[in-house]
């Protein structure tokens, strides 16, 4: 494993992503503490060695321990500033699953969760599975809450099962209503084409036009059903004292109904006539009533009132 080479430069994340590293080789090669400042300086280059150079003498100088973690937390306020640790913990702290995979999500989770001071301090790995357990969404959440777990990675395990669980369901349902509509739309069409057949069916069935019959005047096929009947207006046969065509003519003779207007006050003088009130609409109206009436009226002042 090689070890990480530190040239600076302006990117506050490389150097604290270089720290991380320095701290799993020094557990791969069993570095004691003495040996890790020395260690890891030697793996400077560029202006970060004369930058150690001088901080060096200076923690001389203040009578500060040049250990492994003196020496961390004079880099990382060099290189990377507290300002920007706290941004990266308030990313940490609301990072949500949202639309992301569990396998993308711990990728950021576990990225973020490095910048977060308490994660140093956590004795147990139970704080780093609340957490990822926050974060994550309601039905793989739900899922996994459900029972406890000693470590991340058992945890991080589950959380695949459960989202490939919920993956399957998911398209199983698509699939199921998919057959339903592919069904509804082969019936409609089925339903369509039985309609469009029986129509023609009908259709070619439809007898030509009747003749119009010489007793009645009314067209229709076969005997007249009406050779039998005698009105009793005009006294002739083939049709009905409704029907008689002398009767309607007696009905154009007479009078034509005519139409008065009155206000309120001369309608209520008026004996012939009901006046009340009553609801149209579930509206209170002024009515008159007529009992010889032929026509009713409204106004068009009362009909928008009334909608």
């Amino acid at each position: 494993m090689s070890p990480p080479e530190f040239h600076g430069g302006l990117n506050p994340v490389k150097a604290h992503e270089w720290i991380t590293s320095m701290e799993r080789i020094f557990q791969i090669v069993h570095c004691s503490k003495e040996n890790k400042v020395v260690f890891a300086s030697h793996m400077m280059k560029g202006p970060t060695v004369r930058w150690w150079e001088s901080a060096s003498t200076l923690m001389t100088n203040q009578g500060v321990p040049r250990d492994w973690e003196h020496f961390k937390t004079t880099f990382l306020d060099k290189y990377f500033p507290s300002s920007l640790r706290t941004q990266k913990e308030f990313e940490f702290q609301q990072l949500r699953q949202g639309t992301m995979t569990v396998a993308v999500y711990a990728e950021k989770f576990e990225d973020l969760a490095a910048y977060f001071r308490q994660a140093e301090y956590a004795s147990d790995e139970k704080w780093k599975i609340d957490q990822f357990l926050f974060g994550l969404r309601g039905g793989i959440s739900h899922s996994v809450s459900q029972r406890e777990f000693t470590t991340y990675a058992e945890f991080l395990r589950q959380c695949y099962v459960a989202e490939n669980s919920l993956k399957k369901v998911q398209e199983e349902r698509d699939q199921y209503r998919s057959g339903q509509k592919n069904q509804g739309r082969s019936g409609n069409q089925f339903r369509h084409r039985r309609q469009a057949f029986k129509g023609k069916q009908v259709q070619h069935a439809r007898p030509n036009h009747p003749p119009q019959c010489q007793v009645c005047k009314r067209s229709h096929f076969g005997r007249c059903v009406g050779s039998g009947i005698k009105c009793f207006t005009c006294q002739r046969e083939g049709h009905m004292a409704r029907d008689c065509p002398q009767d309607k003519n007696q009905m154009q003779g007479r009078s034509i109904g005519r139409v008065y207007t009155l206000d309120a006050r001369k309608a209520k003088r008026n004996n012939a006539l009901i006046v009340g009130t009553c609801l149209v609409n579930d509206d209170p109206c002024f009515v008159l009533f007529g009992c010889g009436a032929t026509h009713s009226f409204v106004s068009i002042q009362c009909m928008k009132c009334l909608g």
